[in-house]
């Protein structure tokens, strides 16, 4: 149970403030702005840019906004709307909880091994994970997550058959400084708090930074006079 989320901004140079002399007028003149559920998302299932509603394939796109509203923190939680699509950490079996387990159409491989291949190629960024373990990734500045369903081969190569996972994370920006620092709390002393910092550091380059810090204590108590490992 979520108590409570919290966001910094912080501010960049250049902001502009602008002063409406009738914010009715201006209301009712300005066109509506879209929803984001109908915003078409650029994807780049077929290895190239095009919008969702054109690509030929069967696959399942979440932009950031859309991660964002249903508050999800790794790719589980994503992988797991959409369609025959099965995303199970290993920690019950392999101890830890970034080994990843997924089925796309019953397709797959449960085993944690590092000399098994997957069935399910994940990639982040274009770079491919190899291996189960490591693969429950973290949601930190993702700007677009796209999960292909069926053999991807002919375009991504080996570890495919039975789908594909693609995580994008945001680009850095030029011209602006700008970042965000995010915390939640909850139940079982929960912690989590996540950051963002973008720098152009010259007309040409610039840096960006994130990461995540999440906490969270364990469902049982230890007996009086028991020390506790955390």
């Amino acid at each position: 149970m979520r108590c409570g989320r919290f966001y910094w901004p912080i501010a960049s140079f250049g902001a502009a403030m602008i002063f409406a002399s009738d914010a009715r007028a201006a209301k009712e003149a300005a066109p509506a702005p879209a929803k984001a559920c109908c915003a078409d998302i650029i994807v780049t299932a077929r290895k190239r840019e095009e919008p969702l509603s054109s690509t030929p394939a069967a696959i399942s796109a979440f932009d950031g906004a859309a991660i964002e509203a249903r508050s999800a923190t790794n790719l589980a939680a994503i992988a797991l709307l959409a369609p025959n699509t099965s995303f199970e950490a290993t920690a019950p079996v392999s101890g830890s909880s970034n080994a990843a387990s997924v089925f796309i159409r019953g397709i797959g491989q449960s085993d944690f091994a590092i000399t098994t291949d997957p069935g399910v190629g994940i990639y982040r960024d274009g770079i491919y994970l190899g291996r189960a373990i490591g693969s429950a990734l973290d949601m930190v500045d993702i700007g677009r997550i796209e999960i292909l369903r069926g053999p991807q081969g002919t375009l991504f190569g080996r570890n495919t058959i039975g789908g594909a996972i693609l995580v994008t994370t945001n680009p850095p920006e030029l011209g602006t400084v700008h970042g965000e620092i995010a915390a939640t709390t909850g139940r079982f002393s929960r912690r989590d708090v996540q950051a963002m910092l973008n720098l152009p550091m010259t007309r040409t380059l610039a840096l960006r930074v994130a990461g995540a810090y999440r906490r969270r204590s364990g469902f049982g108590r230890p007996r009086a006079g028991s020390r506790n490992p955390a």
